[in-house]
């Protein structure tokens, strides 16, 4: 949305990564293969990209096959032993829920079993170690016999047998449910085992059975690879030629707009550095082939400056003063203010280093920018003060604790009075103030003529 600029923070221009990019961003006016050069740029890097990420993968696969005859035999040994480890399951006909909850009612049914057969034993059983209820009863029968003709003893052992009668129907039930409650201990054994297994399979190949599933594939995709090992290696390769022709390619149409592109730019960036100033400048742009091709290509750009006659052509960099690279970058501002996609320039004091006439030709740059991006300038320079469409003075002011910063609007006499403060300082003459209303006028005559 807002791009920001001063002089400390000019990385477009002195940074030389940047301008492989820029010229990469351009839009130039001529036409290459029925395409804007800017989007043939953009199409043919995405492509070169995506070329060599699968190149990249291809050379990564091809590490995977360096191996010679004894490693190979090795991998496929291991590999097999994994595949008939997880085969022992049938993964694709698995329900694993399925299988747990029936596994669960087995287990329930072999402790109810269990229980069911405690409880007979308690009630009635034949194991003579351990005392039961019915041999308990029956002995309090017997120490009763003798009494039965008292009336209150006969009605006791009356009771006892009555509830003899009832344990021995209850000791029938329960031992006719446990009988016939269903149980199959070779199928409980067999999905413990199978439960077992699956648990194995997840410890040493993947959290679940989806992951085992993948594994499994892998593994007979990459057996099938080993055992084709030479043919598999020969296919890389000769892919990886492809590519590396499709990249070259590539990296050579690139090479051909950008020189195209940089002619374009030259002629422009030549054409605005003269408007701003700076009459005996010559600006070109350097694109070489380097032996290296990265994801822009082969090429390595260098954007050159010549500011005096009589100088060589050098690296922009290394060589331009701060008022010079804040014009040049201001002519770049004022090119790519044509295409690019940003709403907002804000210069941040950009004129240091500049006064005069040029600080007059920089002021109506600016101005041809604001045609098609809104431009908020901080600057000290009455020059380009006065072609301010909308002035705002920024002011301090000293409190009993505290500085207070403020900003106001300023127009009619009081912009005047501001103006002329920017040319002779705190007192204001005649002279400034008639100086300060010509500047603002010859401002806005400009201003009209700018803007047609």
């Amino acid at each position: 949305m807002i791009d920001t600029y001063n002089q400390n923070d000019s990385k477009d221009l002195t940074e030389k990564s940047n301008y492989i990019n820029l010229i990469d961003k351009y839009k130039a006016i001529k036409i290459i293969d029925n395409y804007k050069t800017d989007d043939k740029t953009k199409i043919l890097r995405k492509k070169l990209r995506s070329v060599m990420n699968e190149k990249d993968q291809l050379e990564k696969k091809l590490k995977m096959f360096e191996l010679d005859d004894e490693q190979t035999v090795r991998e496929i040994d291991l590999l097999t032993y994994q595949k008939e480890d997880i085969e022992q399951i049938d993964i694709d006909n698995v329900d694993e829920e399925e299988l747990n909850e029936e596994y669960k009612k087995l287990s329930v049914a072999t402790e109810l079993k269990k229980s069911l057969s405690e409880a007979s034993e308690k009630i009635s059983g034949n194991n003579f170690d351990i005392d039961n209820i019915s041999s308990l009863l029956g002995s309090i029968d017997s120490s009763l016999q003798d009494f039965l003709d008292i009336n209150e003893i006969n009605s006791f052992y009356n009771r006892i047998s009555e509830i003899e009668d009832l344990l021995n129907d209850l000791e029938r039930d329960i031992s006719y449910y446990n009988e016939n409650l269903e149980y199959d201990e070779e199928n409980f054994q067999i999905l413990d085992n199978k439960i077992s297994k699956i648990f194995d399979l997840k410890r040493k190949y993947g959290h679940d059975l989806k992951d085992i599933k993948n594994y499994y594939l892998n593994i007979i995709a990459r057996i099938s690879e080993l055992k084709n090992i030479d043919k598999n290696r020969e296919s890389i390769l000769n892919n990886i030629k492809i590519f590396n022709k499709d990249i070259e390619e590539l990296s050579n149409r690139l090479h051909d707009i950008r020189i195209e592109k940089s002619k374009d730019l030259e002629e422009r960036v030549n054409q605005n550095i003269r408007e701003l100033n700076i009459e005996n400048g010559l600006f070109k742009v350097d694109i070489k082939k380097s032996g290296k091709i990265n994801e822009t290509g082969f090429d390595i750009v260098d954007f050159l400056i010549r500011t005096n006659k009589g100088e060589e052509l050098k690296s922009l960099d290394s060589t331009a003063s701060g008022g010079e690279i804040s014009r040049i970058m201001l002519a770049f501002k004022t090119i790519y203010s044509d295409f690019d996609d940003v709403d907002t320039l804000i210069f941040d004091e950009i004129d240091q280093g500049i006064s005069g006439r040029t600080a007059q030709v920089v002021a109506e740059k600016i101005e041809t920018i604001s045609k098609r991006r809104q431009v908020i300038v901080i600057s000290h320079l009455p020059q380009i003060s006065s072609f301010a469409d909308n002035h705002i003075l920024i002011y301090k002011q000293d409190d009993e604790n505290k500085t207070i910063s403020s900003a106001e609007n300023i127009n009619g006499e009081k912009r005047i009075k501001e103006i002329a403060r920017l040319i002779g300082g705190v007192n204001i003459t005649e002279t400034t103030y008639k100086s300060a209303k010509e500047m603002i006028d010859m401002a806005n005559e400009k201003k009209g003529a700018i803007n047609g």
